[in-house]
């Protein structure tokens, strides 16, 4: 039994020594080398204003050419490497007909003659996607 008595208070002194040690070197000034300054994130949205396809970057709104066409709206932004793509249509004023348009850092290109072959033309263009540079567009013809 004394054993036992002796066995339990070196338990309880280790105990207590260790919870000591982890009060004492926990602390709220403690430097956990916490960097400063965070990577910035780009917000990048697109869409149309007043009829004209556009994107903003960051709340700053950047106005793409609307190929000579009445309404344009930017449908997609997939932006890579610095590069800013955006996919959308845009409607002339006279044909109830649409246009599938693309801008890549802001120069605007014509889907429907771009696609077109005397056999055939763009029906309609639902998408695209960009990897490794290279362009994927999703549509029918």
């Amino acid at each position: 039994m004394l054993k036992n008595k002796k066995i339990m208070k070196k338990s309880i002194l280790l105990l207590s020594v260790l919870i000591t040690i982890s009060l004492v070197s926990c602390n709220n000034d403690d430097n956990l080398n916490i960097p400063e300054q965070q990577a910035i994130t780009d917000i990048y949205v697109s869409g149309k204003l007043n009829e004209n396809a556009c994107y903003w970057k960051n709340n700053a709104q950047i106005i793409l050419d609307n190929n000579g066409l009445s309404t344009t709206s930017g449908d997609k932004i997939f932006v890579t490497n610095d590069n800013v793509y955006v996919w959308g249509t845009g409607f002339p004023n006279s044909t109830n007909s649409v246009s599938f348009l693309f801008w890549n850092n802001g120069i605007v290109t014509d889907l429907n003659v771009e696609f077109s072959e005397p056999d055939f033309e763009v029906t309609s263009i639902t998408d695209f996607y960009v990897l490794n540079n290279d362009l994927y567009f999703l549509g029918y013809l």
